[in-house]
């Protein structure tokens, strides 16, 4: 089956939607832990939490890591169907080196778990 150039650029931009939507969630998953912890209750000092959180949040995050280089792949793969002469708008579209998005999702990573485990977070008065 061939595809037609504007079916091929309008699953490639779809893709790139999809990969915000995975960085929206992890966005909102790593707030959402590091407020947890922020809360200063006192469940929060639970070494078996931080535990559980640590391993919850690799586990979600290796998931969440590999559907964006899965959707990267395939985004390159529609953009090399490109007819030539389209070099301009494909290249635009390019998603970032496998590296890049491994490099910069393991720095927030390895940040986020560096929170759980090693940011003395204020406690509250009242664990309530």
């Amino acid at each position: 089956m061939v595809m037609e150039t504007k079916d091929i650029l309008g699953l490639a931009i779809d893709r790139a939607s999809a990969i915000n939507g995975y960085w929206n969630l992890y966005i909102a998953v790593a707030t959402g832990l590091v407020g947890v912890m922020s809360s200063g209750k006192g469940f929060t000092r639970s070494r078996s939490l931080q535990v559980f959180l640590t391993v919850a949040f690799v586990i979600f995050a290796y998931s969440n890591l590999d559907a964006i280089l899965r959707l990267g792949e395939l985004r390159t793969a529609l953009l090399d169907m490109l007819p030539a002469g389209m070099e301009a708008i494909g290249k635009s579209l390019q998603p970032a080196r496998p590296w890049q998005y491994i490099a910069f999702h393991g720095t927030l990573d390895l940040l986020v778990v560096a929170a759980i485990w090693f940011v003395p977070w204020p406690q509250s008065d009242h664990d309530g």
